[in-house]
């Protein structure tokens, strides 16, 4: 099995980069991720730092999500390409 940790686990604020990697340190295989409307990942966060943020977490090993009805690694292609589309 395979544990994840949701972002609001940590104090309000603290950079998406260093949650990942205090939740790796701590053994968690993922970080549950939060689209918010401002911020580090705010609904103006460009494609390309949400796929340099994407990437740096995934150099961690750690999985993400920003949904929980629609994820990334989902065996169906139409729930990958709806997460895609998110």
């Amino acid at each position: 099995m395979k544990k994840g940790i949701n972002i609001w686990s940590f104090p309000e604020g603290r950079p998406i980069l260093e949650c990942a990697k205090l939740a790796k340190k701590e053994g968690f295989d993922g970080i549950e991720l939060s689209l918010n409307e401002s911020g580090e990942l705010g609904l103006e966060t460009t494609e390309q730092e949400t796929m340099a943020l994407r990437q740096n977490i995934a150099d961690l090993g750690l999985a993400t999500g920003l949904y929980w009805a629609y994820w990334m690694t989902s065996d169906s292609e139409e729930v990958r390409n709806k997460a895609i589309d998110i």
